[in-house]
């Protein structure tokens, strides 16, 4: 139930939209302006997918542009000693890490992997490990296959899942008519 309310709030905020776009019937558009409590909700659900997990990390990472979410997972976690957000501009690694230090990769979504592993390796580099890589939505585009080989990655929904939550939602609150409902969800499998 949880993972469906979560669902709904992020079709609310805006974060997902669905409709029929020219290359596509769904968007992910998250965004550092995002509803505080959402982005706490976000974080919340996201530790405790990780704390499920008994995942260790030092850090939390971001992608450039997104280190809203690793904020969010640092802010709500309950830890004396809250772990520690590194930031990535270009080639360099912004906050303090030792060499041999752990990271744990938040990501907004997984599509085909490769930004992902160009950030690895950049961070393999400055001797920043990243075992582990969880996303709010697995898009289903071939990229958590390509990251599994070097770490381990969990998504909070994927793709498929996160619509049909919406999709159900919205045709039994009657603000979507059925048969977009299924395009929808046609059109991405």
């Amino acid at each position: 139930m949880a993972y469906e309310a979560l669902a709904k709030d992020l079709y609310q905020e805006g974060a997902v939209l669905i409709g029929r776009f020219p290359d596509s019937r769904v968007k992910f558009n998250f965004h550092p302006d995002a509803n505080p409590r959402l982005l706490e909700r976000i974080g919340l659900r996201m530790l405790a997918t990780v704390n499920s997990l008994r995942v260790f990390y030092t850090h939390l990472i971001s992608p450039p542009g997104k280190e809203f979410l690793a904020l969010a997972v640092s802010q709500v976690s309950k830890l004396s000693r809250k772990p520690s957000v590194l930031a990535v501009r270009g080639d360099k690694v912004l906050g303090k890490y030792k060499p041999g230090a752990t990271g744990l990769l938040i990501l907004d979504q997984i599509k085909d992997g490769m930004s992902e592993l160009n950030l690895m390796y950049l961070l393999a580099e400055k001797g920043i490990f990243l075992d582990n890589i969880l996303a709010i939505i697995d898009a289903e585009k071939e990229g958590t296959e390509k990251l599994s080989d070097l770490a381990n990655v969990f998504a909070l929904f994927t793709k498929s899942e996160l619509v049909q939550y919406i999709i159900q939602d919205e045709i039994q609150r009657k603000r979507m008519s059925p048969d977009l409902g299924h395009e929808v969800l046609r059109s991405i499998r």
